[in-house]
């Protein structure tokens, strides 16, 4: 059958189901399908940036009550994007326009909650952004549209109260070129030379050479303070118990005891003017016997002027032990006084490092 019979029928709404039949190539123009629009005209662009805006303005009033006085502007607004997307040439908009009917339905006729509005218009939303990205828009385009659909996001979780569900993703905008070095600056005239350092060196070595016993809170002895072995410099001054810092900063102190047992428990730490400093505490325990045990410990401490640093012995009030000895002889062999060397019972070194 040819092209021409089958335009001579008198229902050409017959045409293309009798052109199928019998393979011909008939022109029935109302069949003809209608191509998607791949760019979006300048008024088109104003008029959806214009809707956008009108449902960022009228979203306050609808997520503040639930009345249907107050759907008003808002149902104003999603029948114009409506009208404008049913229109419009954008493909896959079916979708789009089921959700649009549905909601302009539930606004006229029934009190929505808050968070049903808000639901809907965030899936409207979110939809008219995959619709449009069928559309060929230029970047200008593409961030305008995002910055509005951004909004309207964000004053929906404001209203909300909970976080709604997640856009997808804008596309990435292009990099843009990167710019020229800058020539280099003419170097800076050099600066006047400052002031000289404030910091003097202030540090401290006393030790004992005599046996002692420690009970609890007493201060350790050490009795070679004025003696030449022992070195204080800086304006740090000492007694036979502690040592007085003139200069306020951070101070570097360690202290080493040489104990002997029994009794077999001994702790000792550093007191600055009567306070026990935590981080300056050791100890030791032992079986009974006559060996001759070091316990120290090291720390960086805080020191303010006129502070006193002393080394105490540390017993719980609840302990059945009262006391320790602290030792300043090594015996050798063969014992009884015939080969001692003489050792330091206790020692205690402060330095300066900072004002």
């Amino acid at each position: 059958m040819s092209a021409s019979a089958c335009h001579s029928r008198k229902k050409r709404s017959h045409c293309r189901s009798k052109c199928r039949k019998h393979h011909c190539h008939c022109k029935c123009r109302h069949h003809k399908k209608k191509k998607c629009a791949t760019h979006m005209t300048d008024l088109e662009f104003s008029r959806i940036q214009d809707i956008l805006k009108g449902i960022e303005q009228a979203l306050p009033l609808a997520l503040s009550n639930t009345d249907t006085r107050s759907n008003q502007p808002l149902l104003m607004q999603i029948i114009r994007l409506h009208n404008f997307v049913e229109k419009s040439g954008m493909c896959e908009k079916s979708t789009l326009l089921r959700l649009l009917k549905d909601f302009i339905q539930l606004l006229k006729t029934i009190e929505l909650s808050i968070i049903d509005k808000a639901v809907q218009v965030q899936q409207i939303i979110n939809q008219l952004f995959i619709t449009l990205q069928t559309v060929n828009l230029t970047v200008e385009q593409t961030n305008v549209i995002n910055n509005h659909i951004n909004t309207i996001n964000t004053i929906i979780n404001n209203f909300q109260g909970v976080t709604g569900p997640q856009g997808p993703p804008g596309p990435a905008g292009p990099a843009g070129p990167m710019g020229l070095p800058g020539p280099a600056g003419p170097q800076g005239a050099q600066g006047v030379q400052g002031p000289p350092g404030s910091f003097s060196p202030a540090y401290a070595n006393v030790y004992d050479n005599a046996v002692q016993n420690i009970v609890n809170n007493q201060p350790v002895r050490f009795n070679q303070f004025d003696q030449p072995g022992s070195i204080m410099a800086g304006g740090i001054t000492a007694t036979a118990t502690s040592l007085t810092v003139t200069d306020a900063g951070d101070y570097s102190v360690d202290w080493n005891v040489s104990f002997l047992p029994p009794p077999t428990h001994c702790a000792l730490g550093i007191f600055v003017t009567g306070t026990l400093i935590p981080s300056t505490t050791s100890g030791l325990a032992v079986a009974d016997g006559q060996q001759i045990d070091d316990v120290g410990a090291s720390a960086i401490i805080r020191l303010a002027a006129n502070d006193v640093v002393e080394l105490r012995g540390l017993i719980p009030a609840t302990s059945t032990q009262t006391s320790f000895n602290l030792s300043n002889t090594i015996q050798y062999p063969p014992f009884g006084g015939v080969a001692d060397q003489p050792i330091a019972s206790a020692s205690l070194r402060l330095i300066k490092l900072s004002p």
